[in-house]
């Protein structure tokens, strides 16, 4: 298994901050304006309220929420990062208080801190038993009626989709209802895993495992995890954001997949009176 500091190196935060100077032309722009779409539809005064920005990194939404006036945290393990993003934000007069440490330690803040929590490119990052943490420690840093926000990309299926051209293997398949379409998907990829496995020793997905994606989701595991946490689920939106990957032929065949979306955005809350899943 790969470690953090191989993952997360200088060349993987400097990528990060070249993408921060440039979010307003690159591929960021449509995820931040997808986000604050998002934000703006809850029951905010959009000013005052406590935001946690859930690995922070470079502090790029942490930014763009404290210019929107909100009180902003931002938490990320890397101290790198964070001290850029304290540069960052020092340099352009932002408030913003950030903190190195471990989104998967629950005390890192208190019980009830935070009216929203914002979850971006983060999901995938994290290996399933710290996700089940740090969702469970979002629900208990919430207070109760406090919102979590969340995207991430890329999804399961990722490879097959817009990685490679497997997907002309589901060709075939196209005109079947969704249900028996995410089926064929689903076989077409543990084929893969298992012949990868076979003749390399290597599934995929063990891959994926020591890549910094190492968690993909599909809109049914993330809505389980949510859902298990006590969260109640107010929105889950599947998409492709970003333009490149809207190739017309794929989008004629697969636009309404499930399986072929990059993107999943959704807002969860935390209710007043909560009934864990066990």
């Amino acid at each position: 298994m790969k470690l953090f500091g191989d993952l997360y190196n200088e060349n993987y935060v400097q990528a990060q901050l070249n993408k921060f100077h440039n979010r307003k032309l690159n591929h960021w722009a449509p995820r931040i304006a997808k986000v604050f779409d998002l934000v703006s539809q809850l029951d905010l005064r959009g000013s005052g309220e406590q935001v946690l920005d859930l690995g922070t990194s470079i502090g790029t939404y942490a930014y763009e929420f404290a210019v929107r006036g909100y009180n902003v945290t931002g938490i990320d393990l890397d101290e790198k990062s964070i001290s850029i993003a304290r540069k960052i934000a020092e340099g352009d007069g932002k408030n913003i208080n950030y903190i190195v440490g471990d989104v998967s330690d629950r005390s890192n803040f208190k019980d009830n801190e935070f009216d929203l929590i914002y979850a971006g490119d983060i999901i995938e990052h994290l290996e399933n038993d710290l996700l089940l943490k740090t969702m469970s420690n979002c629900f208990s840093w919430l207070k109760p009626g406090g919102f979590f926000v969340f995207h991430t990309v890329p999804t399961k299926y990722d490879l097959i989709f817009h990685k490679s051209f497997l997907w002309i293997c589901l060709v075939p398949f196209c005109l079947l209802p969704d249900r028996l379409f995410k089926k064929f998907t689903g076989i077409l990829y543990r084929v893969l895993n298992l012949g990868l496995k076979i003749f390399t020793g290597k599934s995929w997905q063990d891959r994926e495992k020591q890549s910094v994606h190492c968690n993909l989701q599909t809109k049914e595991s993330l809505f389980d995890i949510l859902i298990r946490e006590g969260f109640k689920v107010k929105s889950i939106e599947l998409a492709i954001i970003e333009e490149r990957f809207r190739q017309e032929f794929k989008m004629f065949l697969f636009g309404r997949r499930e399986y072929f979306q990059k993107d999943i955005f959704g807002v969860a809350v935390r209710e007043d009176e909560p009934e864990k899943c066990i």
